[in-house]
């Protein structure tokens, strides 16, 4: 998720993908911010961004809000 280029090789030929990564865990989250943010937000953006580019025709995008808080990360 996190490496643009090998995402975009690893879509060629794909159909359908299915999304489902992403740092879940509240304390571990707080505690790495960056690396929440790098996952979460970085690598959803490198998906949509190699979908497009690669011709893939679906993507289903899995989400849980695990946030205690809605002020934490």
């Amino acid at each position: 998720m996190r490496d643009h280029k090998r995402l975009h090789r690893a879509l060629e030929g794909i159909d359908t993908v299915v999304h489902a990564a992403a740092l879940k865990q509240v304390p571990a989250a707080e505690y790495n911010p960056f690396e929440c943010i790098k996952t979460n937000i970085l690598g959803a953006q490198n998906l949509i961004e190699s979908y497009l580019d690669s011709g893939v025709k679906r993507v289903i995008a899995l989400s849980t809000d695990k946030a205690a808080a809605p002020v934490n990360l």
